[in-house]
């Protein structure tokens, strides 16, 4: 949990061939299933000098 709210790591197939360990976001993290599709977002570090990183957001449809 971060900041006391459950959330999801995912392991996200890519259509171009690779795999990558990350966060769906924007859905409850019991709401993430198998074989959804989603669709990348960079997210912004915690802190100001973090750089981004990539998290994933559903699909609509």
């Amino acid at each position: 949990m971060k900041d006391g709210k459950p959330y999801n790591v995912a392991l996200v197939d890519m259509d171009e061939g690779f795999r990558l360990m990350s966060r769906v976001e924007d859905i409850d993290p019991a709401g993430v299933r198998i074989g959804m599709r989603v669709r990348f977002r960079p997210h912004a570090g915690d802190r100001p000098d973090d750089p981004p990183y990539p998290v994933f957001i559903p699909v609509e449809g």
